[in-house]
């Protein structure tokens, strides 16, 4: 794509960290970030690409934690690449991060040895990174306090409890404080955080005859990024409040403000969503509540936001696996355009001109020469020169029964599907349209492929 061949296109590398960026001299900054590490593997390499319900699907560890989410980011650096090569620069400058080491300890993290040793990199206006979030956009995160608490009593037997003094039973007012704290909702920059506060370990007692004369509780605070890491830490102390407990903070990290709300992301939001309608889909924005690398774009004061293929439920499982979507596309969509051109040119004008054929036969693809240069009705109804006997009656009921024979074939690995019928005159204001519309979507969503004539209308607005 012309990285470090070109003066405006620079290449950067630490250790196993590359960062590869434009030098352009434009007012606004785009960062888009992904980790090039799996978890360990579990009989789920090397991976593959196939088939699932008919729909393209790669397979295989990191498929969707997060090789889908790098090779949009790939894919994003060389069209823009391309685009400053051939003089239809991008709007705004953009850098891209794929470093190593996410999925250990966090000390090791390649993003925080980068952050360390060259800042000036994760400089940017917006800040994207491509975990998998289903193609809808998780914006910062939630903090994370740990604190595990200690109790002392007094030991004495169970049949003199007054002797006692029972360490378990000072936890006891703390649990009702966590317990009543319930699920706060805090809106920060255009989203709402949930926070969380529970309970998630307690031990004590070494005998069921014996009064405990220890014990301790661990407590997690997820907090919304609205709030400091001491301010968290705070408001856990006061909960322990005169119950003598010795605490120790076991883990805290602060949260991401997401920036849904600035002008760069509203760009970013509107983009993906323009090009998930176009594919009868949509794109949420919401809060992320676990926690990811957004927060060290936000330690640098970099607004930040999770936006990548694959569904999360499905990362580090054994089945891992995801499939293409466009909308990831959009961080480049939102950028790319030109002085003159809008962004549906623009993608109209790279698909143009891409130089590559490709024809769909049912879960088939086929490429170059494999594509037939008629479709099977224009063959059915083909004439030739001196080939009357073609259209006698008796062989083209045999060509009618080859295209039947080909639609079979096209359809057999469909899966369940559903065909609808409709008016190839309804137009795309009517009512109607959109009814259709939400109908092929809500299908889709349930897993049935959809079938339709290839005309406009309600043909159109189902498919």
């Amino acid at each position: 794509a012309g990285y470090g061949e070109d003066s405006r296109l620079e290449i950067l590398r630490d250790g196993d960290a590359v960062c590869a960026r434009t030098r352009l001299g434009l007012t606004t900054r785009i960062a888009v970030a992904g980790h090039l590490d799996t978890v360990p593997i579990a009989d789920n390499v090397p991976g593959r690409r196939e088939q699932r319900d008919g729909r393209d699907t790669v397979w295989g560890r990191g498929s969707v934690d997060m090789k889908g989410g790098v090779a949009a980011a790939l894919a994003s650096a060389c069209r823009i690449g391309g685009m400053v090569r051939a003089g239809e620069p991008p709007t705004v400058d953009a850098t891209w991060i794929f470093y190593d080491h996410e999925e250990v300890a966090s000390h090791l993290n390649g993003l925080g040895r980068v952050q360390r040793n060259h800042p000036r990199w994760l400089e940017a206006d917006l800040a994207v990174l491509g975990e998998p979030t289903g193609a809808h956009i998780e914006g910062g995160c939630n903090g994370t306090l740990r604190v595990i608490a200690r109790f002392e009593g007094e030991a004495s037997h169970s049949a003199r409890a007054w002797r006692g003094d029972n360490a378990i039973h000072k936890t006891a007012p703390v649990i009702a404080r966590v317990a009543a704290f319930g699920n706060p909702v805090v809106a920060v920059d255009g989203l709402d955080f949930r926070e969380s506060l529970s309970v998630v370990r307690i031990s004590g007692g070494i005998a069921d005859n014996v009064v405990p004369d220890a014990a301790s509780m661990t407590v997690n605070y997820r907090f919304a990024p609205s709030k400091s890491a001491e301010q968290a830490l705070g408001f856990v102390r006061g909960l322990f409040e005169g119950s003598g407990a010795r605490l120790e903070v076991d883990d805290l990290c602060d949260g991401a403000r997401p920036g849904a709300d600035s002008p760069a992301a509203s760009r970013l939001i509107d983009a993906a969503r323009a090009v998930a309608a176009r594919d009868g889909g949509e794109v949420r924005v919401r809060a992320k509540v676990g926690w990811t690398d957004v927060t060290r774009f936000s330690a640098a004061g970099v607004p930040a936001l999770n936006f990548g293929p694959g569904d999360p439920l499905l990362a580090h499982t054994r089945d891992e696996h995801t499939r293409p979507t466009r909308s990831c596309g959009a961080p480049t969509r939102s950028w790319q355009c030109s002085p003159g051109k809008d962004c549906d040119t623009m993608a109209h004008d790279a698909e143009r001109t891409n130089g590559r054929r490709i024809y769909q036969r049912g879960p088939v693809i086929l490429r170059g020469h494999q594509i037939p240069d008629e479709t099977s009705d224009a063959s059915l109804l083909r004439t030739g020169a001196g080939a009357d006997w073609m259209h006698e009656d008796p062989w083209r009921v045999l060509r009618i029964q080859s295209e039947f024979v080909d639609g079979f074939g096209a359809l057999a690995e469909v899966g369940p599907a559903i065909s609808v019928f409709g008016s190839a005159r309804t137009p795309s204001s009517s009512p109607d349209w959109e009814r259709a519309r939400s109908v092929g979507r809500m299908l889709a969503e349930r897993g049935y492929g959809v079938i339709t004539g290839g005309g406009p209308g309600m043909m159109e607005a189902v498919n």
